[in-house]
């Protein structure tokens, strides 16, 4: 498994463009409601401070976890894909 830039380079054509398109978009400190606007609804975790989305229609092998602050502000992103990659981006 591999992390970092590494794992950009791990990821299929259509996983680049959902990291483009998508995960690129949310900073550190992004409000947790322009997350949903940017992601859509969470598969779950909802009112958590851990909300998970399952990447592209991913059988379970593949999703991001947004953490939230106090202030409902993301602190640290991570998309993993099992047993391929793990990227993350935190403060």
């Amino acid at each position: 498994m591999v992390s970092g830039e590494k794992a950009i380079e791990k990821m299929n054509k259509e996983e680049k463009k959902y990291f483009e398109e998508k995960i690129i978009k949310i900073e550190i400190g992004t409000p947790y409601e322009k997350v949903k606007i940017i992601l859509g609804f969470p598969a779950r975790g909802d009112g958590t401070k851990r909300p998970t989305w399952k990447v592209l229609s991913s059988k379970g092998n593949s999703q991001v976890a947004i953490y939230l602050s106090k202030t409902n502000t993301v602190r640290k992103i991570r998309w993993m894909k099992i047993g391929k990659f793990v990227w993350e981006k935190e403060a």
